[in-house]
């Protein structure tokens, strides 16, 4: 955790924010960075939402967001690479990501 904050200390601070759709198909929401220092990605949809981290998410693998959760990138999880997600149900799904760097 402390690794965490004094890396975002050192950092630029956040991104702008980012809205993207996923659906029944595995996409890229965010693309690798190198620079990245902190993640957090919100579930805005009624579905459950799988992420991957640097590989193509599937459902029921990876990191799981139910409904309306909201996920934090730790170090135990951090990575620099892209992030992909997917939902367990067809049709748009609504994610919202605060990248910092």
């Amino acid at each position: 955790m402390l690794s965490r904050l004094l890396r975002w200390f050192r950092s630029g601070g956040a991104r702008p924010p980012i809205a993207s759709g996923t659906g029944a198909t595995s996409v890229e929401v965010l693309a690798a960075n190198p620079k990245r220092t902190g993640l957090i990605v919100t579930n805005l949809s009624n579905n459950r939402i799988f992420l991957g981290l640097g590989y193509p998410a599937i459902v029921g693998g990876g990191i799981a967001l139910m409904s309306r959760t909201t996920w934090t990138m730790d170090d135990s999880t951090f990575t620099t690479g892209a992030i992909f997600a997917i939902s367990d149900s067809t049709g748009n799904t609504g994610v919202a990501i605060q990248e910092f760097c």
